[in-house]
């Protein structure tokens, strides 16, 4: 195994433990998602993808439309769980693209110039648009100064 295999598979061993962590120590796993890296990127994207899914599986569960399955005796529970499971990934799914690029357009509005793999799943990075030119985006103070405040902010 090479070196850099084995880097990886390090790599991707500490963010299936991190996972977990989540529920009990929120603070470091967020400090270590702040690692935009392509190596830490792919590391993390099944750990990741797994946590979202199991939040919109418990979301779906939590809906009247389920609790009324659950407590009905003739649909089995075979059933409810395969629902349950094709529900909540779409849910998940969804919620996981969507709430991003609603997150990431947002952090930019109010000024952020952090990367679109911040809030993780927004696919609508302004260097995607045609002419590959970023959006002049500053804060609001930056924005009516009318001096070079806008340019160092976008640069």
């Amino acid at each position: 195994m090479s070196t850099e295999a084995a880097a990886e598979s390090a790599l991707e061993r500490s963010w299936w433990l991190r996972a977990p962590a989540v529920l009990v120590a929120p603070q470091a796993v967020f400090v270590a998602l702040r690692d935009d890296s392509e190596e830490a990127t792919q590391a993390r994207q099944e750990p990741v993808m797994l946590i979202a899914g199991l939040a919109g599986i418990a979301g779906v569960l939590a809906t009247s439309t389920f609790r009324r399955a659950l407590n009905d005796g003739s649909v089995t529970m075979t059933l409810v769980a395969v629902l349950a499971f094709i529900a909540g990934s779409l849910y998940a799914l969804s919620f996981y693209w969507v709430g991003g690029g609603l997150l990431y357009r947002a952090s930019r509005r109010l000024g952020s110039e952090g990367a679109h793999r911040r809030p993780r799943g927004a696919r609508l990075d302004d260097r995607a648009r045609p002419g590959g030119r970023r959006a002049r985006v500053g804060t609001p103070r930056a924005r009516g100064a009318g001096s070079d405040c806008l340019e160092a902010l976008t640069q």
